[in-house]
């Protein structure tokens, strides 16, 4: 039997979502939404310049970075998370 929490996460595969700072604290869940195989933006205002390697190894997984001043701009997502 498939958990609530499982069948939540598989539900959004297929769906744009951006998830709003990069920080510590969203830096697990842009890794579990990349594990379930959905097309994650992570949003953040810090430049490219400032990261971390952790975040920057999001992308390499497939995280999708907006970045800098206009980290907003042009984003399109069926589900947000901040």
């Amino acid at each position: 039997m498939i958990s609530a929490f499982e069948q939540y996460f598989t539900s959004l595969k297929g769906k744009k979502i951006a998830v709003l700072g990069l920080g510590v604290s969203n830096r697990p869940l842009v890794r579990l939404l990349l594990a379930f195989g959905c097309d994650v933006t992570g949003c953040d205002r810090t430049p490219r310049e400032k990261l971390d390697a952790e975040v920057l190894e999001l992308e390499t997984l497939g995280c999708k970075l907006s970045l800098g001043d206009t980290y907003l701009d042009g984003i399109e997502a069926d589900v947000l998370f901040r």
